[in-house]
């Protein structure tokens, strides 16, 4: 009872998925569709077809129950393509799709089922978005979506068992960076072409996530053509958004790459992150009042190209040099050459946190917890202390460059802090 419960559970959610797009239709032709009811019983129909056949009923009743289920869609479909008129097969293969989805419940393969009704009345419900997103993609996007995705897709697995049967795991390791950062790339060239500017806000905490350099760097020059107020709200949240990004990168790298989450690291990250979140409520905070008074306030997310693989290769190319570099020095035998990850992770981190934060999670079984704790401590120093360099570099007044110094410094003591106590226990 507990498999026919749970294929009927997924043949009404896809039938309510069904009765609504019925109802949202211009035709709205009542009851040339099936809904709930129908699309239940359809896969409860699956079910027992599936549990008589394992339970001693055998081939005939698989043969009977297929013969009635393709006579019926037949005579559904006559009736909607012919009498009424109404096009399309969508609603035929979903018929299908429930009966095969009830019988894998009937079997026995109960999460499959449910898995596979959720996700057919997922697709169902993207009808309207993706008519959406056709009529408004370009044609360079939509190359630019298929290459990233037989990048991921194609030659990704090629790539995994190249590198596996050579015994070089890097090259693999490499590969998979250089495609998310395209990933990231074509995800944020579409949030930003689907979206736009829809507040200053939004754009600077988008532009974080991707380049918090660069993001700065047009804060701090853009401060003269709109409300210095507000950008010197921005400026630090930009800083703040980075250090959560590098956080959550180093708590995942550690979980894939070392098999579980190291606790003493994982001590050291919710640490930070907690005085992050103080940091981040500080300054939403100031920015939504600000917002809220100057509504009329826009910052544009400039984006040229749907995937930025100049930016992808010296990413890929300084992980690359990164992760060699933690291996070679993990391995050696040379005093103190333990330690030496820790200042090589303060000069990455000046010139690519992400690549530095990635690179230790890779290379964390064949080093010390505790360096490798001391490590991200010390890239999440470093990399909030460069956008001091940044500051400089830019066009901007006296009172918004101190700023930037005084959040820098701020959000540096935490990870600096820790540094000292996790170095000594090494």
């Amino acid at each position: 009872m507990i498999r026919v419960l749970i294929a009927m559970l997924g043949g009404m959610l896809i039938g309510l998925e069904r009765e609504r797009a019925q109802l949202s239709s211009k035709t709205k032709a009542g009851g040339s569709m099936p809904g709930m009811r129908s699309f239940g019983l359809l896969s409860v129909y699956g079910a027992l077809t599936l549990y008589m056949a394992t339970e001693g009923f055998g081939p005939p009743v698989m043969i009977i129950a297929f013969t009635a289920l393709t006579g019926l869609v037949l005579l559904y479909a006559y009736s909607r393509l012919i009498r009424m008129g109404v096009q399309g097969i969508t609603t035929y293969i979903v018929m299908l799709i429930a009966f095969l989805s009830g019988g894998l419940a009937g079997s026995g393969m109960i999460l499959e089922s449910a898995g596979i009704s959720v996700l057919t009345t997922l697709i169902l419900a993207l009808k309207r978005p993706a008519e959406r997103a056709a009529t408004a993609i370009s044609y360079e996007e939509l190359i630019a979506i298929i290459e990233v995705a037989s990048l991921a897709l194609i030659v990704g697995p090629i790539v995994k068992a190249y590198s596996e049967n050579a015994g070089i795991s890097i090259i693999f390791k490499s590969y998979l960076f250089f495609t998310i950062i395209l990933m990231l790339s074509l995800t944020t060239y579409m949030a930003a072409r689907i979206w736009g500017a829809r507040g200053i806000l939004y754009s600077a905490v988008l532009g974080a996530l991707v380049n918090s350099e660069a993001t700065l760097t047009s804060i701090l020059e853009k401060a003269g053509s709109t409300s210095t107020r507000l950008m010197e709200v921005l400026a630090p949240l930009v800083i703040v958004v980075a250090q959560f990004k590098l956080v959550a990168l180093a708590i995942v790298g550690v979980i894939i790459f070392s098999g579980a989450l190291v606790p003493d690291i994982l001590v050291i990250l919710l640490i930070v992150t907690a005085y992050l979140l103080a940091g981040a409520y500080i300054l939403h905070s100031r920015a939504s009042k600000l917002l809220r008074d100057e509504s009329e306030l826009q910052l544009s997310v400039e984006v040229s190209s749907p995937v930025s693989w100049g930016t992808a290769a010296k990413g890929a190319l300084a992980y690359t040099v990164i992760t060699a570099a933690f291996l070679l020095i993990s391995k050696t035998s040379i005093p103190l050459a333990t330690m030496a990850p820790v200042l090589f992770s303060f000069i990455g981190g000046l010139i690519s946190a992400t690549a530095v934060i990635l690179s230790l999670g890779t290379t964390i079984s064949s080093m010390p917890a505790c360096v490798v704790g001391t490590s991200i401590l010390v890239v999440l120093t470093s990399v909030s202390l460069n956008k001091i360099l940044y500051a400089n570099a830019a066009r901007a007044d006296r009172r918004l460059k101190r700023i930037v110094y005084k959040w820098s410094i701020l959000l540096s003591l935490a990870p600096l802090a820790m540094t000292v106590p996790l170095l000594v226990s090494c």
